[in-house]
């Protein structure tokens, strides 16, 4: 009971470190986008926010768990090939298929300077920072202790749950939409764990993280390319699906819960399992 309690509080504070990170990260950018352009706002909080979060992990881990950050796989900047090629492929192949499925393109008319401050705070900050800080808190800290404090499969399972869990505070769902929501996010959650495990470096989950939110399935505050079943007026170009089939729409919370995206976690996790058994041969043979 006192190896879960501890893990339960281990967990806990990730998320507060998370949560009070994007609070002062984003909260210093908003501010000094009162004297500067927003854009350029957008791309403070999008630097202080992961280094906040790293620097609050790396002084809990050393205070508390007298562990360090390096043994939760958050390491020194480095990237395998294999992930850079599935980062782009991932999504590119989604979508793709979705829109094969059918439906019109829309473009939306807006203001330039409007729209550029949309666009690189989402990728800046949306996407690359919270990529980041996600698979630091999920795959670094959280499977990290779990992992530690029992086995690999609870380490996998666990943080992939509540990484599902945690998507449905992202807006009002019906019923049907929450459980494809917690289908999805848990598949999601199990790639970028197997992803971690074949290197055991969190940068490339957190590179696929990355891109999978740039691209069109990700999120709406991109501004670039939205891909679901009604415009996006954040959006300069819009895919309205023909089909209202929550399979392909993925219900309320948009095409990541669609049985196409879903396919696609699929298909990354068993790609890297494989790598994962022939690494482990190797180091037998």
């Amino acid at each position: 009971m006192k190896k879960f309690l501890k893990t339960l509080a281990v967990c806990f504070m990730g998320f507060i470190i998370l949560v009070i990170a994007q609070l002062i990260g984003v909260g210093a950018g908003q501010l000094s986008a009162l004297v500067i352009p927003e854009f350029i706002g957008g791309i403070i909080s999008a630097i202080l926010y992961p280094i906040l979060t790293y620097y609050g992990l790396k002084f809990f881990c050393k205070k508390f768990l007298e562990t360090e950050l390096s043994d939760l796989g958050i390491v020194k900047f480095s990237l395998n090939p294999v992930w850079c090629i599935i980062a782009v492929g991932l999504p590119l192949i989604v979508d793709i298929l979705l829109i094969l499925t059918g439906g019109e393109w829309h473009i939306l008319e807006c203001d330039i300077m409007s729209e550029l401050n949309t666009v690189i705070t989402g990728i800046c900050l949306y996407s690359i920072a919270g990529g980041i800080v996600e698979e630091m808190i999920f795959r670094g800290l959280i499977m990290g202790i779990i992992r530690k404090n029992y086995s690999i499969k609870p380490a996998v399972i666990i943080p992939s749950v509540l990484f599902g869990l945690a998507h449905l505070a992202n807006g009002k769902l019906d019923f049907i939409s929450a459980i494809q929501l917690i289908i999805a996010g848990t598949a999601v959650g199990i790639m970028f764990s197997l992803v971690m495990l074949n290197n055991n470096n969190f940068w490339n989950n957190a590179l696929v993280h990355a891109v999978w939110n740039m691209s069109t399935l990700g999120l709406m505050h991109i501004g670039t390319m939205y891909i679901g079943f009604e415009n996006d007026n954040s959006a300069l170009f819009n895919f309205v699906l023909k089909s209202d089939n929550r399979l392909i729409t993925g219900g309320d919370f948009g095409i990541e819960s669609s049985a196409i995206a879903i396919a696609g976690y699929i298909t990354v996790s068993i790609i890297a399992f494989i790598r994962i058994k022939k690494e482990n041969s190797k180091k037998f043979t």
